[in-house]
């Protein structure tokens, strides 16, 4: 199973952060959008220290389970 990297930001200027990624050469990849989700768990779940999430992205609906093995930046797995 593949690592995924995620990062979230809060309380910034989203126009400063992209005047100065675009000053460095940065290239828009994917435009920002609205994702709504839910997650889901149990006793069993919450035992595994996992999860499952439905993610609306605005343009496909996802379903995934996330267990997290240990705090670390390959403890999470996600299918």
């Amino acid at each position: 199973m593949n690592t995924e990297l995620e990062v979230k930001f809060v309380n910034i200027d989203h126009d400063d952060i992209r005047d100065k990624l675009n000053k460095l050469g940065a290239v828009l990849e994917q435009p920002m959008r609205l994702m709504r989700r839910v997650t889901i768990d149990s006793d069993i779940m919450k035992f595994k220290n996992a999860f499952v999430r439905v993610r609306d992205e605005g343009y496909r609906t996802t379903l995934t389970y996330k267990e997290f093995t240990n705090l670390s930046v390959d403890g999470a797995k996600e299918i």
